[in-house]
């Protein structure tokens, strides 16, 4: 089952990139990661192998985290972090942000590649969404394809405009949904992280819902891990800020 909602194909929508002289293999790897979030049946495969792996980790955490929100929290951070190393994501930081970042500061995340967690864009778009369709890439395309392509977003040839809807990153990653139901449910496609969270309560992800709820609160996110969890804030006023995330 197919989300798309859009005339237009994929690959029409990347072609700004090719004809801008992006990496035509790294380009093609980002239509099919792209076709993977608007593919439901192979999302909803990929999550309910996420469901099942947080609700394993959950449970062996129970002696060691009493809190139930950061349980959870740090169920799902665990298991994205291992993706995420396998992938060559920083070892050493994950950042927090705590506002929208400017765009050296996106792009020193992205040339990190650095993990972030993103839960101010708005409550909608969730603090573990864009790391959970990082997560997804590994089970696509493996593990270490991951990290390089992260990376490569920040090309300057993976931007075909000057606003932040112009980027592959957007195109790919940040895809807004298109309008809603009349029960107030988003359109759209898990090229939408406002979307995919919505997606995980209506297919009723219950280990994933509490695990991104958790870490929508720094109280409740997960800490104190073998690595430094950055709470990003944002130096820039707001009239300045520039969405990218």
């Amino acid at each position: 089952m197919t989300w798309r909602i859009s005339d237009t194909t994929i690959e029409d929508e990347l072609k700004p990139f090719e004809e801008n002289g992006f990496d035509s293999a790294k380009l093609a790897k980002f239509t099919q990661i792209a076709e993977m979030f608007e593919d439901q049946s192979q999302v909803d495969l990929y999550l309910a192998k996420l469901e099942a792996a947080v609700l394993q980790k959950e449970l062996a955490l129970r002696d060691v985290v009493t809190n139930e929100d950061k349980r959870w929290s740090q169920a799902l951070y665990d298991i994205l972090r291992e993706s995420e190393d396998a992938a060559g994501f920083d070892k050493t930081q994950v950042w927090y942000l705590e506002g929208v970042v400017s765009a050296d500061q996106f792009f020193e995340m992205m040339r990190g590649p650095i993990a972030f967690m993103d839960p101010n864009v708005t409550p909608k778009h969730g603090a573990e969404t864009h790391r959970i369709q990082w997560w997804m890439v590994g089970e696509l395309l493996g593990a270490a394809e991951g990290g390089p392509l992260f990376s490569s977003t920040a090309d300057p040839k993976a931007s075909s405009g000057d606003s932040s809807e112009d980027t592959l990153w957007y195109k790919v990653f940040d895809y807004q949904s298109h309008g809603a139901n009349i029960d107030g449910t988003l359109n759209g496609t898990a090229r939408s992280p406002e979307f995919l969270k919505q997606h995980l309560s209506v297919m009723n992800y219950s280990s994933l819902v509490k695990a991104e709820e958790g870490s929508m609160s720094w109280t409740n996110g997960a800490k104190n891990r073998s690595h430094k969890i950055t709470r990003f804030e944002s130096k820039y006023e707001v009239k300045k800020k520039k969405k990218l995330t």
